[in-house]
C-alpha cells in the first residue's frame, strides 16, 4: 500500500475525529446538565406552589415545600397545619385577632356571634364564647381552661399584655386558649382550639 492510500484511509475518521469528539462532549454535557445521567432518585423533584383561598378572599396560604407555609391574613387565618395532634380542632402559631368565631376551622367572621379586640382586651359579641383570663404564669391545658371558664367565664377580658393567656369556651362547646404575643394597636398571639 502506498503512502497516499494509507493517508487517505486514515484521513476519514482521523480528520473528523476532533469534530466528533467535540460534538459528543457537548451532547454529554447538555444531558448531564439536564439531569439525564443523575436520575430521578438523586435529583430533587420541583415542588409546585399551591394556593388555597377561603371564600370571600380572606385567607391565602401558599405552600412552596412541605413544612414551609406562608400565609397572608386579612380577616381570617390559615387552616390548621396537619399533624397538630389528637384532639386539636384548630391551631395557629401567628394569629392577629379580628372578628372571629372559633367554631369554624379556620376561624372566620359570623355576624352577631364573634370575639373581637376592643383596645387591648377581647370582647364577645352575641353568644360566641365565654372568656377567662388565666391568672398564673403557668400555661393552662384544656382541662385547666375548661375549669377557668366554668368558674369565672364572661364576655370580656381585662387589658392583655404579652405573655397573657386567655381561656375560652365557644358556643358549640369547644375549649380554646389564646397565648398573647403582643397587645397594643393589634392583639397577636398563638391560638389552640380543642375538639369537643
Amino acid at each position: 500500500m502506498s503512502d497516499d492510500q494509507e493517508s487517505t484511509k486514515k484521513s476519514g475518521w482521523g480528520q473528523l475525529g476532533h469534530q466528533w469528539i467535540t460534538a459528543i462532549a457537548a451532547l454529554v454535557t447538555a444531558l448531564a446538565g439536564a439531569g439525564f445521567f443523575i436520575g430521578r432518585e438523586s435529583a430533587p423533584e420541583p415542588k409546585a406552589a399551591s394556593a388555597v383561598t377561603v371564600p370571600a378572599g380572606t385567607v391565602t396560604v401558599t405552600q412552596s415545600a412541605p413544612g414551609e407555609i406562608q400565609a397572608t391574613v386579612s380577616k381570617s387565618v390559615p387552616p390548621s397545619p396537619a399533624g397538630n395532634g389528637a384532639g386539636v380542632y384548630f391551631s395557629s402559631e401567628e394569629f392577629e385577632w379580628g372578628e372571629f368565631n372559633l367554631d369554624f376551622n379556620p376561624p372566620r367572621y359570623l355576624a352577631g356571634k364573634y370575639i373581637y379586640p376592643l383596645g387591648r382586651a377581647l370582647t364577645v359579641q352575641g353568644e360566641a364564647a365565654k372568656l377567662a383570663e388565666w391568672q398564673t404564669d403557668s400555661v393552662p391545658g384544656k382541662d385547666e381552661c375548661t375549669s377557668a371558664v366554668a368558674e369565672r367565664g364572661q364576655k370580656y377580658t381585662g387589658d392583655l399584655v404579652a405573655s397573657s393567656h386567655v381561656c375560652g369556651k365557644t358556643a358549640e362547646g369547644r375549649v380554646f386558649r389564646f397565648d398573647v404575643i403582643a397587645a397594643g394597636a393589634t392583639i397577636r398571639g398563638k391560638v389552640i382550639v380543642w375538639n369537643k
